[in-house]
């Protein structure tokens, strides 16, 4: 009888109820299990899964799911063709697994927009994470959402050609949107504050709105044609120059606003809005630009000379800093005008000083 019981396990380890060979793999697997050794098959198996990220669609909302199974540091990249009509999906450094489209397995998954009718929904874990959004191929007529989890988590959005207007919403220090032309919304949260955000695209105009807390709002020159702005109450975002015009609104609350520096090689507009409250503008460069439009219950002019070839607006108190001269085609000045320095005014056009 022991002998049969013998015999017969070792039969069940080779074939299954129908008497067709079982696949290698499953052999193993129950071998390590019948002479005692469950432990090393399932530490094996888990670590396999820890390589990879899934890509699956939710059946209740109809939105494709990109999840990390196993907290890795992931390099994702999703871009959309919609001549082809299907989403892209990479990762150089770790295989994904797909429950829909093709390319399971491998570093590169296609999924079908025709399979669901909702957003995007991609969620990294744990890992130093970054996800890059790529508009080269077509705009993203789904919603992104992207939520990051414990560790660095960065977010790219990149592409060809010009869109008109990009905005970016700072909801607070790890959570945004973004508002591409002709695309639907990208929201991200969980990320890191100090670089959360590098939006590469070529814009007409880019917008930036406060939340609607006290914060401070600092906008810097970058590395080549790009600018940095950060907050306290909102996640940084290193942004290329646009073409045309940069607008900063504050939001609601007592907020800040320093333009600390401009990167030389934009040559657009710049408004800034306060917006409701008592706010605060410092402009501490020197400044030449396309045109200036700043409404603020505070101005600080510490840079000495404002250039632009356009007409200059200052909504509110100006106090200078340092001996200041302004150059536009017209100036306008609607509160009073104070500080221990000379201002020079020199426009071609009208001058207005509607307050002391």
């Amino acid at each position: 009888m022991l002998r049969f019981d013998w015999l017969n396990s070792l039969r069940s380890l080779m074939f299954n109820s129908t008497g067709k060979k079982k696949p290698f793999g499953k052999r193993r697997v129950e071998r390590a299990a019948l002479i005692g050794r469950p432990l090393v098959v399932s530490q094996f198996v888990e670590a396999l899964e820890w390589r990879e990220l899934l890509a699956t669609i939710d059946v209740v909302s109809n939105v494709l799911e990109i999840k990390d199974l196993g907290g890795n540091s992931d390099a994702l990249t999703i871009s959309c063709d919609t001549v082809n009509g299907w989403i892209l999906i990479s990762d150089p450094s770790n295989p994904l697994l797909a429950s829909v489209g093709s390319g399971s397995g491998s570093n590169s998954v296609t999924v079908p927009l025709s399979a669901f009718s909702g957003g995007i929904s991609v969620q990294t874990a744990d890992g130093n994470d970054s996800l890059t959004i790529n508009l080269s191929a077509g705009n993203f007529g789904r919603s992104i959402t992207y939520q990051g989890g414990v560790g660095t988590d960065v977010l790219t959005v990149t592409g060809v050609g010009t869109f008109a207007t990009v905005t970016h919403g700072l909801t607070n220090a790890t959570d945004g949107t973004i508002d591409v032309t002709a695309n639907s919304q990208i929201s991200y949260s969980g990320l890191d504050s100090s670089a959360a955000v590098t939006d590469n695209l070529s814009a007409t105009a880019r917008v930036f709105t406060g939340n609607a807390v006290a914060e401070t709002i600092t906008v810097t020159d970058a590395t080549n044609a790009n600018m940095t702005i950060a907050s306290t109450s909102g996640a940084a975002v290193t942004f290329a120059n646009p073409l045309s015009s940069l607008t900063i609104n504050a939001g609601a609350a007592n907020d800040t606003v320093t333009i600390t520096s401009l990167d030389t090689a934009y040559a657009g507009s710049l408004t800034i809005n306060g917006d409701g409250d008592t706010d605060i503008v410092t402009l501490t460069p020197a400044i030449s630009i396309d045109s200036l439009s700043v409404d603020s219950e505070t101005i600080n002019v510490n840079g000495g000379t404002i250039t632009t070839s356009g007409a200059q607006s200052y909504t509110g108190s100006v106090h200078l800093g340092a001996a200041t001269t302004i150059a536009g085609s017209a100036v306008s000045f609607t509160g009073t005008v104070d500080g221990g320095y000379a201002l020079v005014v020199n426009a071609s056009g009208a001058t207005l000083f509607s307050a002391a």
